[in-house]
C-alpha cells in the first residue's frame, strides 16, 4: 500500500509515549533494526514495511509506518501498541483516528478531534485494519 500510518501518543493534550523498548517489542520478531530511527518490519517474503520512531528521553512519542503491508501480524502489533500506550493511529485521508483505550480521546491536543474527527475505538486488530484500509474478509 502506498500510504503512511501515523501513531502518536498524548497525555493531557501534550505529546507523550511509553518506553521505546516496549514499543519496539510490540513488533516481535518481525522487527529488523535499520539506520538511525528506522526499522523494517518483515513478516514474510511478500509482506514488509518500514517504520520510523520519534523518541524523546527514551520514550516513543510517535511512529510512522511507510507503505504498510497487509499482514495480520502488523495489525496485531499495532493493536498491542495501542493497548499499551496513550496512542492514537491515523492515516491521511482516513475517516477518523483510531484508539483502543477510551482514555486517549480526552488526552488529545485541543483541536485535533475537530481536525481529524473524534477517535473511533477499535476492539481488535481487524477493526484497526478496516479503519485504515477498508473492510476486509477472513481476518
Amino acid at each position: 500500500m502506498s500510504i503512511e500510518i501515523y501513531v502518536q501518543g498524548f497525555s493531557g493534550g501534550q505529546p507523550d509515549g511509553i518506553g521505546t523498548r516496549e514499543v519496539l517489542a510490540a513488533f516481535g520478531t518481525a522487527l529488523v533494526p535499520g539506520p538511525g530511527d528506522r526499522y523494517r518490519l518483515v513478516y514474510d517474503a511478500e509482506n514488509d514495511c518500514e517504520v520510523a520512531v520519534t523518541e524523546e528521553a527514551g520514550r516513543a512519542m510517535s511512529l510512522c509506518l511507510f507503505r504498510p503491508c497487509d499482514h495480520p501480524g502488523l495489525w496485531q502489533s499495532l493493536h498491542a501498541l495501542l493497548t499499551r500506550g496513550p496512542y492514537v493511529l491515523y492515516a491521511p485521508g482516513g475517516e477518523a483516528p483510531v484508539a483502543v483505550r477510551p482514555d486517549v480521546s480526552g488526552a488529545l491536543p485541543e483541536g485535533m478531534a475537530d481536525a481529524l474527527g473524534a477517535p473511533v475505538l477499535a476492539e481488535g486488530p481487524g477493526d484497526i485494519r478496516n479503519a485504515v484500509i477498508g473492510p476486509e474478509s477472513g481476518f
